[in-house]
């Protein structure tokens, strides 16, 4: 017996109204109550300051424009932002998305930052550091107490490691003093003159390290030169033909899925879209937030035994959630897109055909490819969870 269309829809309408809700209603109990009660949220669209000899007893969350911490935190330090500085003192770690950050205050645990552009000046890190960006700078009076693991385009450090240094690169200057070993992979590596390295200095690169006349490196220097495989004739372009086709397959499925949410839940998903516009810092921070938060939380759940039944229902809720994000943004960017040409009033399968496009073609591009990957995920994520978190506050409150 065959179901016809109108049957099938309407299974695919109370799917998408009453069971993708309650899963999405389940994600944000867990991901919300993992947040301790007594921890301080701010949530701004205009600057977020903590003057000099302000102190927050708690662990602090903001997410805003701008946040200026010159006073103390006595806890931990979660900042979804455009721009964050801090001056002053925190207790605890230090965990940041932001277009620029900028550390020149103590950290007594660990900073692990995402943004265009880290800059650490005079800082003083209790812990390690952790950078994901296009450009990370480290000046001579900086202090780590751990080590440094990287992920970046240009990078320029100068400090005093305690540890070593692990990662990836375009460009990498190294100077002051290094604790132990070097295991780095960058186009281009430079040891600076005043650079003393007290372990060995592994890297690997098609070109050759330059090391200034006066540096120190106790231990060996190595080079790892990538090879690239031999591949048999034909085999590059049928590569390509299939990455192409990857592309073309996964374009076409997020515009089905777009297509469905759109079809089946047209408010919401506008609703969730336009958020990102109106509420970006929200958005930004809670994104930021559900990213780290929900991994804990899953490895909690598994080890208990008994909640990992749970422990998987989260982690396909949080797969669906990540994948859904580009939907949200690419709505946001065809939008935005046709009204810049003029047009407000444009069919939204049209505007989310425009958008998932500009997403994917914006994902190829070398350099930009992972921002836009990571800010889409981030702000879809961040809005779809606020969006889900005021829909079950007011289905408590029924």
């Amino acid at each position: 017996m065959e179901l016809d269309n109108s049957f099938s829809i309407s299974i695919i309408r109370i799917g998408m109204k009453k069971i993708l809700p309650s899963f999405l209603f389940t994600i944000y109990a867990l991901l919300f109550t993992a947040i301790p009660s007594f921890a301080k949220v701010i949530s701004s669209e205009e600057t977020v300051s903590i003057s000099a000899g302000q102190v927050v007893d708690d662990d602090l969350y903001i997410g805003a424009p701008t946040v200026d911490i010159a006073g103390t935190v006595n806890g931990d330090l979660y900042v979804g932002a455009g721009t964050l500085a801090v001056s002053g003192e925190v207790k605890g770690d230090i965990l940041v998305a932001a277009g620029m950050v900028n550390v020149s205050g103590k950290v007594d645990g660990s900073l692990r930052a995402a943004g265009g552009q880290v800059s650490l000046s005079a800082a003083e890190i209790g812990r390690s550091v952790s950078v994901f960006g296009g450009s990370v700078s480290v000046d001579k009076k900086t202090k780590i107490g751990g080590g440094v693991l990287l992920g970046a385009g240009m990078v320029d450090i100068d400090a005093e490691i305690s540890r070593g240094i692990v990662g990836g690169a375009g460009t990498l200057a190294i100077g002051g003093k290094v604790g132990k070993e070097i295991k780095v992979t960058a186009d281009r590596l430079s040891i600076k003159k005043d650079a003393e390295v007290a372990g060995d200095i592994s890297y690997t690169s098609k070109n050759e390290i330059a090391v200034a006349e006066g540096a120190v490196v106790s231990g060996t220097v190595s080079q790892i030169v990538p090879k690239k495989p031999e591949l048999p004739a034909g085999l590059p372009g049928l590569a390509r033909r299939i990455g192409l086709g990857f592309k073309a397959w996964a374009f076409f499925a997020a515009l089905f899925l777009g297509g469905l949410l759109v079809y089946a839940v047209p408010r919401s998903t506008e609703a969730i879209s336009m958020r990102i516009l109106e509420k970006p810092w929200q958005s930004l921070l809670w994104g930021f937030l559900v990213a780290v938060l929900v991994w804990p939380m899953f490895f909690l759940l598994m080890i208990t035994g008994i909640g990992t039944p749970l422990a998987f229902i989260l982690l396909g809720i949080f797969i669906l959630a990540l994948y859904s994000a580009k939907i949200f943004v690419g709505l946001l960017f065809g939008r935005s897109l046709f009204e810049f040409a003029g047009k407000r009033k444009v069919n939204t399968y049209l505007s989310l055909a425009l958008g998932l496009a500009v997403y994917y073609l914006l994902l190829a591009l070398p350099v930009i490819g992972p921002f836009v990957f990571l800010a889409t995920l981030l702000f879809g994520l961040g809005s779809l969870f606020t969006f889900t978190r005021e829909a079950f506050m007011t289905l408590r409150r029924a």
